[in-house]
């Protein structure tokens, strides 16, 4: 075991787990984990990205919602001042 012992062997390789991606993919690959840590990090990538887009709906709304806020009070003025003529 080259000097190592098998509880140091054990940590070395919790630790590679944790810190190295590439490692890790490796292994799960060994496992037969890999397909399903791909489908689910692109299923977060996927995610982040609806959650951007749901976002920027909603700023659209706002923006939407002060145009027509403005709108009406345009309207509100005009009436205001028709009532006034008559």
């Amino acid at each position: 075991m080259d000097g190592m012992t098998l509880e140091s062997m054990k940590r070395k390789f919790l630790e590679l787990l944790e810190k190295d991606v590439e490692f890790r993919y490796s292994v799960a690959g060994y496992l037969g984990l890999s397909e399903i840590l791909k489908k689910l990090d692109r299923s977060i990538e996927e995610q982040t990205k609806i959650w951007t887009e749901i976002s920027k709906t909603w700023e659209e709304i706002k923006k939407l919602r002060e145009d027509m806020i403005a709108g009406f009070k345009r309207h509100d003025e005009e009436i205001a001042k028709l009532r006034e003529d008559m």
